[in-house]
């Protein structure tokens, strides 16, 4: 979670913030708290009231698990082939690499709990790699039996209480809740199947083309020859369930692959031929854009 704090420290939280031992809070420009439990671990309440135009989720993927446990709120979950509609206290759980977003489908209040963290929690509580429930390769979609529901439901309150007025030993009694909150989500919850559709055919058929062949491609025209359909149609289909239009979509998985390449120790000119930029300045420029950083500074912050 190191680098998810400091990207929000320079993006998106105010300058004043709390900490004590095992504890920081930050307050976010749209108005939640987000508090990191220990290094790994990331907990808020976010109740936020969205117009089409101001809803920010976009299809987008990270290197952290986050668990969302619904509350209120017109949208749908979407994963790149299916569609999740959530009734309260339903979880989501994105395990890392995976693309999601949610979609907005009225406007109103979205209240959610969310819980972000990376696969080192499991490491530092001393297993080896992440109980089943967690090992997830895709997004996965459960609900609560009804026999442990109001325990779920007080567990989260306690937790949102002692995070909200810290004591001392209040590192350790968040520690205690959210591993009895994951146990319960462990072993009482099911899959909520009846809730999930399939993402229409040619939304996904183009999604998977640019995944599969972003390198050559230069922009939505291309797409659009391919599968003999206009600009304007394969844009608006992409964009109505994935909420970005399909040229940013594109972008994202060249600076994507670019990123990792990088990551990996390449040089900047070797991202940028692989990544299928046409020229040197257009990478940069989109480089930085999306990452606040040019490939260069990027490289020497984030080699492995």
């Amino acid at each position: 979670m190191k680098h998810y704090q400091q990207d929000h420290i320079a993006r998106f939280y105010f300058p004043d913030h709390t900490e004590q031992p095992g504890l920081k809070k930050f307050k976010n420009f749209s108005g939640w708290e987000d508090v990191y439990v220990g290094r790994h671990l990331l907990f808020s309440h976010r109740r936020t009231r969205y117009e089409a135009s101001s809803f920010p989720e976009k299809l987008h993927s990270h290197s952290f698990y986050e668990m969302d446990i619904f509350v209120t709120g017109s949208i749908s979950y979407v994963s790149p082939d299916q569609e999740m509609l959530p009734h309260p206290d339903d979880i989501l759980l994105i395990p890392p690499g995976c693309q999601h977003t949610a979609r907005l489908l009225e406007a109103g209040l979205y209240e959610r709990y969310v819980f972000y963290f990376s696969p080192m929690f499991f490491s530092d509580l001393g297993i080896g790699a992440p109980p089943a429930f967690f090992a997830q390769e895709a997004p996965s979609f459960h609900h609560v039996r009804p026999e442990k529901l109001a325990e779920f439901r007080y567990l989260l309150q306690q937790l949102e209480y002692t995070l909200a007025f810290w004591q001392t030993d209040s590192v350790l009694t968040a520690y205690s809740l959210i591993l009895e909150l994951f146990f319960l989500a462990a072993h009482y919850s099911d899959v909520n199947s009846s809730r999930i559709a399939d993402i229409p055919g040619s939304v996904r058929s183009l999604r998977e083309y640019v995944d599969q062949h972003f390198q050559s491609i230069q922009n939505v025209a291309d797409i659009a020859s391919h599968f003999y359909y206009s600009r304007e149609y394969v844009s608006r289909i992409f964009r109505q369930y994935y909420n970005m239009h399909l040229s940013e979509y594109l972008l994202n998985q060249k600076i994507g692959y670019a990123k990792g390449l990088l990551e990996e120790g390449k040089s900047v000119s070797f991202a940028f031929d692989a990544s299928g930029f046409h020229s040197m300045s257009s990478f940069i420029n989109a480089f930085r854009q999306r990452t606040g950083m040019t490939p260069s500074e990027y490289k020497r912050a984030h080699r492995r």
